[in-house]
């Protein structure tokens, strides 16, 4: 998980995080509250998703990176694999999930099992606390995107039937 991006790249590990930098925006909220379906879901996580990557490129390409990195990797992330500065922007990740997940009872409820070590899916260790944001992004990511072939032939059907009229003002072409 991100050797490559390490690889690339010689500073030192500092970004904006590191300093004291007042031109940063305030982090991305998943905007939870209006995830009533599972359709709406899946979209909100993307979206939000997409915030997070844009916010964390502000902050270090390296972390936007090993965002969307942790998104698609289908192993877990192992904590101690990690360089030092990857294992710090974890823990960062970590505080920025919790933070943007509080009041969504499922996710807060996926973050705490996480971070006391409860093991999500076959042959995944589990030693205590875990603070892997990575890690947490990863299993995020398989709770609120789509699972099977199945249910994306049955979100692709439900769009299919719906009619998006133009708001007004606009016009279609």
């Amino acid at each position: 998980f991100g050797r490559n991006l390490e690889q690339g790249h010689s500073n030192s590990g500092l970004d904006v995080l590191s300093k004291t930098e007042k031109w940063l925006p305030g982090l991305p909220k998943p905007g939870h509250e209006s995830w009533k379906d599972r359709e709406s879901e899946i979209v909100g996580f993307h979206d939000y998703l997409v915030e997070l990557r844009s916010w964390a490129s502000l902050v270090s390409p390296k972390f936007a990176a090993e965002i969307s990195e942790a998104t698609v990797t289908p192993q877990e992330i192992v904590l101690s694999s990690l360089s030092r500065d990857q294992q710090s922007r974890a823990g960062r990740l970590l505080s920025i999930l919790r933070a943007a997940f509080s009041g969504h009872g499922r996710a807060e409820n996926i973050i705490r099992a996480f971070c006391e070590g409860v093991s999500f899916g076959a042959g995944l260790s589990s030693v205590g606390f875990n603070d892997n944001g990575f890690e947490l992004l990863r299993v995020l990511t398989k709770e609120f995107t789509l699972q099977s072939r199945a249910e994306a032939l049955a979100l692709r059907a439900e769009l299919l039937q719906r009619q998006f009229m133009p708001a007004k003002g606009e016009t279609s072409q």
